[in-house]
């Protein structure tokens, strides 16, 4: 059988987006927080992340930061860690296996 080439470009295309669909490019998801020790979160109401599922960037923790405050070094406390029925965004690792919770939302 001969192929001409649109018909060559529309094969490559669909076996193109056919590999993207069947690999689990990155992707943007929302869930709810329900819990904080051990951290949970519940995804768009279809199932659930736990531990190692997930990256919580430095923000949303609470930690340390010095600061000059008056001319004087200060440390002061910053208190922004994920909390019960916080909702976030999450990015799924390529592959499917990881979510990195990139914010808070409202």
């Amino acid at each position: 059988m001969l192929y001409d080439a649109n018909d060559l470009l529309r094969l490559v295309k669909r076996s193109t987006k056919d590999v993207v669909n069947t690999t689990y490019p990155t992707d943007v998801m929302f869930g709810i927080v329900e819990s904080v020790s051990p951290l949970k979160v519940y995804v768009e109401q279809r199932f659930h992340l736990t531990g190692d599922q997930l990256i919580v960037p430095k923000h949303l923790t609470d930690y340390d930061v010095e600061v000059v405050l008056y001319n004087e070094n200060t440390k002061i406390t910053i208190k922004n860690a994920l909390k019960t029925s916080d909702k976030v965004v999450l990015i799924r690792q390529h592959g499917g296996q990881k979510f990195f919770i990139a914010d808070k939302v409202v």
